[in-house]
């Protein structure tokens, strides 16, 4: 897994890269907004199993380097979680009698890092921009065009489409853009049948994560995995974009170390 991520590395850098300097040059702007950057949130669980903890932390800051060039508020709130869960994670796999220790390491290690992150986060005035217009309310006309999709579907009038919706993707045929929100596209494009069976799949996914019985470490990585997903299949899209298969790649080895999985 770790040799994946450090093989995979340079070649979604490189992806970035060429992808973010042809957006600059078709539109004539230095501030531009590349979804190539979902790649790194897709390998974000791969930083948990790093074992060094000063390797781990670079590649975090990295990601955030990246992602924050990248302009993408799901993908700046996708690595948010990652690092709160980052800091926690040592205080939970530690046995009680070490639990104070590993609070103390933890205060330590916010009180170095998190100025670090918030100046690299102020001094990007476009994330700043609209990650405050976010707070504001502002969805970027997703809360328009949920709605609108929600009305397609409803308006039908149809058993058949209430129940398996329209059909794979149906959601580019009533808007000139993508959904945004995994459950909606599922109501839109699946119906009920559809959502239901997502939710089916993260209700499995979370019951696995309360049964784990294996390494806490992994189990703090499937937490990760779970916590991402949801996430990003709420604010963004999830289950058909590239990011999600390199985090499908390490689900396997996670429950294939579950003692009863």
């Amino acid at each position: 897994m770790i040799a994946f991520f450090v093989c995979i590395l340079p070649f979604i850098t490189f992806e970035l890269y060429e992808s973010t300097k042809v957006l600059k040059l078709s539109t004539g702007k230095e501030d531009v907004i590349d979804n190539a950057v979902y790649s790194f949130i897709g390998l974000l669980p791969f930083i948990f199993l790093i074992k060094n903890k000063v390797f781990a932390t670079l590649f975090l800051f990295l990601f955030l380097f990246l992602i924050l060039g990248s302009n993408k508020k799901a993908a700046l709130i996708a690595w948010v979680y990652a690092f709160v869960v980052y800091s926690l994670k040592d205080i939970y796999i530690s046995n009680l009698k070490d639990k104070v220790k590993k609070l103390f390491s933890f205060i330590f290690f916010i009180a170095l890092l998190l100025p670090v992150a918030f100046e690299l986060y102020i001094s990007n005035e476009v994330m700043v921009k609209r990650v405050e217009l976010m707070l504001d309310g502002y969805s970027s006309g997703r809360d328009l065009i949920a709605i609108q999709l929600f009305n397609v579907w409803y308006e039908s009038e149809s058993i058949l489409t209430y129940a398996f919706g329209f059909g794979y993707n149906a959601t580019s045929q009533f808007t000139n853009h993508v959904s945004h929100n995994d459950w909606i596209d599922m109501l839109v494009s699946f119906g009920l049948f559809g959502v239901i069976l997502y939710a089916i799949i993260f209700f499995s996914l979370f019951y696995k994560l309360f049964r784990y019985t294996g390494n806490k470490e992994y189990k703090i990585i499937l937490l990760v995995f779970i916590g991402i997903a949801l996430l990003l299949s709420m604010s963004s899209r999830w289950y058909w974009v590239s990011f999600s298969y390199f985090n499908c790649l390490i689900l396997p080895y996670l429950l294939a170390n579950n003692k009863k999985s």
